[in-house]
């Protein structure tokens, strides 16, 4: 979890506009660099880094020497990097997971290059020589990239919207989202930056280009193949040179995350180098069916297990920060994040933890609603789940990523894995569908 930010063609003095890069301080909190583009007039792109592989060696904006022309802040992870790193034979010049994008780039171009990427990401990349912008985010939105068109021709970017609040307040310009799977370049000339198009590169339920890298193992068996796949996409999730945690509710999606973790560790080297996996649940009260649970699976998984306990007052007093991290007035969405929050603010005081693997998109993916059981056509639970998954972005996602990072904590999320998700929305909507009155009959099963 990283934060990046930056103004293409501002041609009054940036010097201002600082204070507006200083409010993403919270999304990294190791190291922070914000640099000029001396080529292009009035622009500049910075980075607040979250160390999370590798050292300040791969500190960004990143400039390669092999591509002076290209200019890059990325805030992501990477999960193929070294596979892409083999494949192409590139010579890796840094340590740095996010070095292979501008690899891609050069030689296929901006599309392929997304396609290519297995991650969570959003990134600004700037091409010198063409004299183009290009603001890509992750096909399913798991990390937030927002712009603003301002006033005479300036493009400005950030991967919050307080970022960029300031400047659109004063200019009453609208503050717009990249929306997941997307592409907008951006043409930069003696005029200024100006938005050329705004393109995709993925369609929902698709395999991405960079399905190919991986070696096949599916079999018949669908149980074993979702079993499978969803336990790779874990084992993914697991790279990191910070240590890991496992937000726990006690559920059946976390519950899986958290039991494929530790049959991973007793399985792998990871095992080996890693302590005893810690897991954390939250509730108004320890005796609550949430914690409940979670200490009921947290005891059968031998995990190291800490709760949060918080009350209403807890609630008042920080019911402003929690809005300001969440940037949104709705209320379901504010009711949904309070126990997020807390929870995420216990870990930060009380764990070493930087990264959180956690069970979001499952519903979504897997017909776990509740008001799935009305819905008695499968093509039409299918087209729900869709929707769902069209619309997660705007909800469960981003209230992971903004309780997540206002504690300067990363979260990962398996279940969004493009592998897992592919494979599991082509199944036969038939299969999917609630049985013997239990939802996610299928996920269960497996």
């Amino acid at each position: 979890m990283c934060g990046i930010w930056g103004v293409l063609n501002y041609r009054k003095c940036t010097l201002k506009l600082v204070k507006n890069f200083e409010k993403l301080k919270h999304r990294g909190p190791d190291s922070y660099r914000l640099e000029r583009i001396p080529e292009l007039p009035g622009s500049c792109i910075g980075f607040h880094r979250l160390s999370i592989i590798g050292d300040n060696q791969n500190m960004q904006p990143l400039v390669h020497p092999k591509f002076p022309h290209l200019r890059m802040v990325c805030n992501g992870e990477i999960y193929n990097y070294k596979l892409l790193e083999d494949y192409f034979d590139f010579k890796s010049a840094f340590a740095s997971d996010v070095e292979c994008i501008l690899y891609l780039y050069e030689k296929y171009g901006a599309k392929l290059m997304a396609s290519s990427l297995d991650g969570m990401f959003a990134m600004i990349l700037v091409d010198i020589h063409s004299k183009k912008a290009f603001l890509i985010r992750d096909a399913m939105g798991i990390r937030p990239l927002y712009f603003l068109r301002y006033p005479g021709n300036c493009i400005m970017v950030s991967s919050e919207a307080k970022g960029l609040m300031e400047m659109a307040l004063s200019s009453k310009c609208e503050i717009e989202i990249v929306l997941p799977g997307n592409i907008v370049e951006i043409n930069l000339s003696h005029k200024g930056a100006k938005v050329k198009e705004i393109n995709s590169y993925y369609v929902l339920g698709q395999n991405l280009l960079h399905s190919k890298f991986y070696q096949s193992e599916k079999t018949e068996n669908i149980f074993h193949n979702i079993r499978q796949i969803l336990k790779d996409a874990v084992k993914k999730r697991l790279q990191s040179d910070r240590r890991i945690g496992c937000l726990l509710s006690g559920g059946l999606d976390s519950s899986i995350v958290a039991g494929l973790i530790c049959e991973i560790y007793k399985e792998s080297s990871l095992g080996e180098n890693s302590q005893q996996l810690e897991t954390f649940s939250v509730g108004m009260s320890e005796d609550g069916i949430d914690p409940l649970f979670a200490n009921m699976v947290a005891k059968h998984l031998n995990t190291i297990h800490k709760q949060c306990v918080f009350n209403f007052e807890d609630v008042i007093k920080e019911l402003p920060n929690i809005i300001y991290s969440l940037e949104s007035f709705d209320a379901s969405s504010i009711r949904a994040s309070i126990g997020l929050y807390f929870l995420c603010k216990f870990v930060k005081e009380n764990s070493e933890c930087v990264v959180l693997l956690t069970g979001e998109g499952s519903d979504e993916l897997t017909f776990g609603y509740e008001h799935f059981h009305q819905i008695k056509d499968s093509e039409k639970s299918q087209i729900e789940c869709s929707r769902l998954l069209r619309n997660l972005h705007y909800f469960d996602i981003r209230r992971s990523d903004s309780c997540i990072s206002k504690w300067q904590m990363e979260g990962r999320v398996p279940f969004l894995d493009h592998q897992f998700l592919a494979y599991y929305y082509s199944l036969d909507s038939k299969l999917k569908q609630p049985k013997f009155g239990v939802e996610k009959w299928l996920l269960r099963k497996s």
